[in-house]
């Protein structure tokens, strides 16, 4: 699953729509977004652009509502706990 990210907001929860919302408003990217709804608060963000989705990955520390979005790279054995 090349350009796809984890991602979860730290210290809060968020619901799915509000995600997508925020990201796409805070990553402007120029194609779309495919964003799942994973367990644990988590979300798995799929790109369909290398470059933004590689600009996201090593860009500043993201934050939404003063809280920490961490972010990984998706691999076979990533795990949601």
């Amino acid at each position: 699953m090349a350009r796809t990210m984890i991602v979860k907001l730290l210290g809060r929860q968020i619901s799915y729509l509000n995600m997508v919302n925020i990201l796409q408003s805070i990553w402007r990217t120029n194609q779309p977004l495919q964003i799942i709804d994973l367990e644990n608060d988590h979300f798995s963000v799929k790109f369909q652009n290398e470059e933004e989705y590689l600009t996201v990955l090593s860009g500043k520390p993201w934050a939404i509502y003063g809280h920490y979005l961490t972010i990984r790279p998706w691999t076979l054995d990533l795990t949601s706990n």
